[in-house]
């Protein structure tokens, strides 16, 4: 029996790691997070988000962090987020100042949906 579920949880990370989703949603599944895991991942990331779109000031670190401590996982997990969110039109505020920020590694002053 015991063999039998490492086996059927193999076949599911297996299958995380190779359905192409459709939409946000299947960060749920490829990071293991609950719906209440979920919907704070989605908290957080409007938060920042906003704060973003209103003061134009984007803290990589801070955000980092703050995923960090929420759900342990690092950077590699937090890029392959924000590449579903860019992907499917989500958080576009914090997916643009996270990438721009990989690039300068310095705080957002200025970003693409300015506009003035």
């Amino acid at each position: 029996m015991s063999n039998e579920i490492e086996k059927i949880k193999y076949h599911i990370s297996t299958l995380k790691d190779s359905v192409e989703f459709i939409n946000v949603d299947g960060l749920a599944v490829k990071l293991d997070l609950s719906k209440a895991q979920f919907d704070r991942l989605f908290e957080i990331c409007d938060e920042f988000d906003h704060k973003i779109e209103d003061d134009k000031i984007f803290s990589r670190a801070e955000f980092e962090k703050i995923l960090s401590d929420e759900f342990g996982i690092g950077y590699r997990t937090i890029k392959m987020i924000i590449d579903d969110f860019a992907k499917y039109e989500h958080f576009e505020y914090l997916a643009y100042a996270y990438m721009l920020s990989s690039k300068c590694n310095a705080p957002l002053v200025k970003d693409k949906y300015n506009k003035t």
